[in-house]
């Protein structure tokens, strides 16, 4: 018969399986908004964001009540700082996928060329960094963990191939700034959700290993 305490563990498993699906469908449904010039999907993501701050709250509350009465200590002590720093990246990715949500629609209202600049590479690197921290922190998969850390420098320097271009565009065609800043602005979110997928590969490496990786990539 399970303990009351592995009972309240499992009952978060599944609270953050639920957000971890949640949050990856909303940036999933970002770039298909994008693609396929769908307004519609464009506001499920929005209208989505406040089930997602919900759960984030309830989850955060429910590892300060494990905490405070079962005072776990070694792995299970790693287990639920880890879930909340977690959870905590989830709700931010969520933001983020909103932010783009709203230049998605920005554009849409401006009847704006969505194909002006190409940054589908980019979108799908975001998404598949995106993918693998989230399967590497359900599995606990230290392996891959480092790869989501290891691809983070090539998504940032797709974010500043895009400033680069865009700006060189501006100069260009300064009638079109309202679109390139909308591209900008998306670009800019899905290298910041590239970056919350690191801090989650760096929290599942301190979560099998110990070990605080964060802000040093010499890890082993």
């Amino acid at each position: 018969m399970k303990t009351h305490f592995e009972q309240e563990i499992l009952q978060l498993k599944r609270l953050i399986t639920t957000q971890t699906a949640m949050v990856e469908s909303a940036v999933r449904k970002t770039h298909h908004a994008m693609e396929r010039h769908e307004r519609t999907l464009a506001m499920e993501v929005i209208d989505g964001d406040d089930e997602i701050d919900e759960t984030e709250v309830r989850i955060e509350e429910e590892c300060l009540k494990v905490l405070a009465l079962h005072q776990p200590v070694a792995g299970d002590l790693r287990y639920i700082v880890t879930l909340l720093k977690v959870n905590t990246e989830l709700e931010r990715i969520g933001d983020l996928g909103v932010n783009i949500a709203e230049r998605v629609l920005h554009m849409l209202s401006l009847h704006a060329d969505m194909k002006r600049l190409d940054i589908t590479d980019m979108f799908m690197a975001v998404l598949q960094a995106l993918k693998n921290s989230l399967d590497a922190f359900l599995g606990r998969d230290c392996f891959l963990a480092a790869q989501v850390i290891a691809a983070d420098d090539s998504i940032d320097s797709q974010h500043r191939d895009n400033f680069h271009r865009i700006l060189q565009m501006l100069k260009e065609n300064a009638g079109e700034a309202e679109t390139l800043l909308d591209f900008l602005n998306i670009s800019r979110n899905l290298e910041r959700i590239a970056d919350s997928c690191t801090n989650i590969g760096e929290d599942v490496l301190y979560l099998e290993q110990g070990k605080i990786v964060r802000h040093c990539r010499g890890f082993n």
